[in-house]
């Protein structure tokens, strides 16, 4: 497609391409602030996915803490 035919197909659909602002997320839920402190100076050294693996209770810990996308106001 030309470039005109790309405007003027997103001009006819725009609604197709508006979303709400949103921020992806990834998260290491701890039990107590022993551990979150022990998380704190590890990640310095460690990667976010390991750490998350291996720390977090939460159940998308075992996806490296990927919670994903989350659109503002759906929470």
């Amino acid at each position: 497609p030309t470039e005109a035919e790309l405007k003027s197909y997103f001009e006819a659909n725009k609604e197709k391409f508006k979303h709400r602002e949103r921020i992806f997320i990834s998260q290491i839920v701890v039990k107590d602030e022993a551990q979150i402190d022990a998380v704190k100076s590890g990640l310095k050294t460690a990667s976010f996915k390991d750490y998350a693996q291996k720390f977090s209770i939460a159940p998308e810990g075992k996806a490296g803490g990927t919670v994903g996308w989350v659109e503002k106001g759906s929470v």
